[in-house]
């Protein structure tokens, strides 16, 4: 079929921004499963030296010997996330520098070097702004007040919302990933991840309803490695489900009670050469 490639048995996986708090979270099962290498500013402890490479995202010809031979790429660094001192609220040179320009690179390289997959980790904040309204505004407070028995679902298909230029860089990488998808052979998944912290549990207040556990974060990534090659598609993940060319973070279940208010996964894939579907895996 158009679009599709061949990913091996034993697949050689490149993580960008490994250290991060995902990373750390991922990092068990992805080195049990894959050929792991990893490309960080800082360096990676306990990979062989041969497959951590240290260098800059933003600097795309230090990039091209990390890409050779790999079969999928990974792609967390990025700023404004939970590394990050300001969090969401990190400012315009440092998002550009990571989240635009890094992101670009890491596709055109990821092509450049006959990439099979690349997978975007972006944000619930491409849609924070729902939180400004009701009934979200209530979902999201914490209070004990009376919740609505219904409302409508915020999920990969719902209109962005960004109230931070983070949430704006991470849309502007989404739409990068479906020009790629749509003009090459790579598949690309943009996976929106939700809250995952480095301590796994759900926060009071906001995190109840966007909470990612580290156990969904690691079966949506390895069901994100292993799908299908199909060219493009986007997922929701929080803890409620996981789906398609812009993915978002939930737990694996349709969500009912708060963690799952605000976004659920539908599959939303438009593949190289019109093919797309509105199942669910």
């Amino acid at each position: 079929m158009v679009g599709e490639q061949h990913i091996p048995d034993k697949l050689k996986l490149l993580v960008t921004g490994l250290n991060g708090v995902v990373g750390r979270a991922l990092r068990p099962v992805l080195e049990e499963r894959y050929e792991l290498s990893a490309l960080s500013r800082s360096g990676v402890d306990g990979l062989p030296p041969e497959r951590v490479f240290k260098t800059d995202i933003a600097d795309i010809e230090s990039l091209r010997t990390a890409f050779k031979g790999v079969d999928v790429v990974l792609n967390l660094a990025a700023d404004g996330g939970q590394s990050n001192a300001e969090g969401m609220n990190a400012g315009w040179d440092s998002t550009l520098h990571n989240n635009i320009i890094g992101t670009y690179n890491v596709l055109e390289v990821a092509k450049e070097s006959g990439v099979s997959r690349v997978i975007l980790p972006s944000s619930g904040a491409t849609v924070n702004g729902y939180e400004l309204e009701e009934p979200y505004k209530r979902l999201v407070s914490g209070d004990d007040g009376d919740l609505p028995e219904t409302w409508e679902m915020v999920d990969e298909f719902a209109e962005p919302k960004p109230v931070t230029l983070y949430g704006v860089t991470k849309l502007f990488g989404e739409d990068l990933g479906r020009y790629y998808a749509l003009t090459t052979p790579m598949s690309v998944i943009n996976l929106r991840v939700s809250n995952c912290t480095s301590v796994d549990e759900a926060a009071p207040g906001r995190a109840q309803a966007n909470w990612s556990s580290h156990r969904d974060i690691r079966q949506l990534a390895v069901k994100c490695i292993r799908r299908r090659p199909r060219t493009s598609s986007t997922h929701s993940g929080l803890c409620p489900t996981t789906r398609s060319c812009t993915a978002t973070t939930a737990t694996p279940k349709r969500c009912s009670d708060m963690r799952g208010r605000m976004g659920c996964g539908k599959k939303a894939g438009s593949a190289h050469g019109g093919d797309s579907d509105s199942r669910r895996d």
